[in-house]
């Protein structure tokens, strides 16, 4: 459960990408090496927060997206809003582009209002 308690049970693998072993809690680790593994999972779990839309354009089922977020300007593409974006909670979205990258709006309902129209005329 990386998202929602990534403290607990991180998995580590080989380079063969063989699971040798099992970190049960993250906290119970040195200082040092804690660092150096929440460093690694931000890495792996990368995941910019959106602030606000400045534009969504959907021609084909081919959606593509011009937001701001706590990591600047991207622009992405989305295949299917079905399957690629799903609401983890009430109000929080989880956004999967072409790449497989992912983008979180932690609760849609706190957007400036252009944004929210634009998040609702395509959902």
């Amino acid at each position: 459960f990386p998202l929602s308690d990534s403290h607990h049970y991180i998995g580590l693998r080989d380079g063969s990408d063989a699971e040798i072993g099992l970190i049960r809690d993250l906290r119970e680790l040195p200082h040092e090496q804690r660092d150096l593994i929440e460093e690694e999972l931000d890495k792996r779990y990368f995941i910019p927060i959106v602030h606000c839309i400045q534009d969504i354009k959907e021609e084909f089922g081919i959606v593509t997206w011009d937001v701001e977020t706590d990591r600047g300007s991207r622009r992405y593409i989305v295949r299917g809003l079905r399957d690629n974006v799903h609401e983890q909670s009430d109000f929080r979205l989880m956004v999967t582009d072409v790449d497989g990258n992912r983008f979180e709006i932690p609760d849609y309902t706190l957007l400036d209002a252009r944004s929210r129209t634009k998040l609702e005329l395509i959902l």
